[in-house]
């Protein structure tokens, strides 16, 4: 009789914990499949593990991932050279089963924020990596949370040029009419002398690349006197450059050249574009 009553609690034992185990296997797959975001674990040899969050399939747009090699998962579309994608294969394939501090020392190679093409539309994605250890403090492995940031980098570069507009007319406010057309017209010069000098300039000539140099110092320290900071810092920048080109072979740095005068010629533009709003 007192061996049918341990066997019955016994029964009774795993029978609760079976319903535990059952609820508990039912929160996490609700869990899945309403979490607004990527999450999918990397098994030893690189491969997903087969329970991973719904919205994986939206973010990557296929239903193809469990079993799948995690890697070509994430950056088969990738903007990324073939370096960095190898950089990260090698850090996951000597985390995985390794002790904890490899994960540490290797953390740095894993990619945290890329571009992916799908369907002739770019998505940004953020990666959040973390070791999942066993008992003996080994890496058995590794959680992959994936977001889709890519309206979230549209408002912060929304919210960017909103800021940098309200910093011109904040600066353009003291300013003349008169000082304004002024300041305009000089600068349409130097950049449109700076431009014709940098297309003619196919090989090294100290003077053309010292008056390319003096153009921007003078845009800059106009630009200075009047507040334009942004025309400023982006003159200052073409200006050192030009000052380090001076050394090398200017056919090779062309394009970084006329990269840098551009630069230049938006921030005055801009400045114009405001002011006459």
């Amino acid at each position: 009789q007192l061996v049918e009553e341990q066997n019955r609690l016994l029964e009774i034992k795993v029978a609760e914990r079976t319903r535990d185990l059952d609820q508990k296997n039912k929160d996490i797959q609700s869990l899945l499949s309403n979490m607004r975001q990527g999450l999918f674990t990397i098994e030893d040899g690189g491969i997903i593990h087969h329970e991973y969050s719904a919205f994986l399939e939206s973010i990557f747009e296929t239903q193809s991932i469990a079993g799948r090699d995690a890697l070509n998962l994430l950056f088969e579309h990738a903007n990324l050279s073939e370096d960095n994608v190898s950089q990260v294969e090698a850090s996951v394939h000597s985390t995985i089963g390794e002790d904890e501090m490899n994960y540490e020392l290797n953390a740095h190679l894993l990619i945290r924020e890329y571009q992916i093409e799908l369907n002739r539309r770019t998505k940004i994605l953020s990666l959040d990596w973390n070791p999942i250890l066993d008992g003996d403090d080994n890496v058995a492995k590794l959680m992959v949370s994936v977001r889709d940031v890519t309206e979230l980098k549209a408002l912060e570069i929304e919210a960017g040029i909103k800021k940098r507009e309200l910093d011109m007319v904040a600066q353009l406010l003291g300013v003349s009419i008169k000082k304004f057309n002024h300041y305009w017209e000089s600068a349409s010069r130097y950049i449109d002398e700076s431009r014709h000098l940098v297309e003619q300039c196919d090989a090294f000539d100290a003077s053309i690349m010292g008056k390319l140099f003096r153009n921007m110092h003078t845009l800059k320290g106009n630009s200075r006197a009047l507040g334009f900071t942004y025309a400023a810092n982006a003159a200052h920048d073409a200006e050192s450059f030009f000052d380090q080109v001076s050394q090398v072979d200017v056919a090779l740095a062309k394009n970084s050249l006329i990269e840098g005068l551009e630069a230049v010629a938006t921030a005055i533009r801009e400045y114009n574009q405001v002011f006459t709003q």
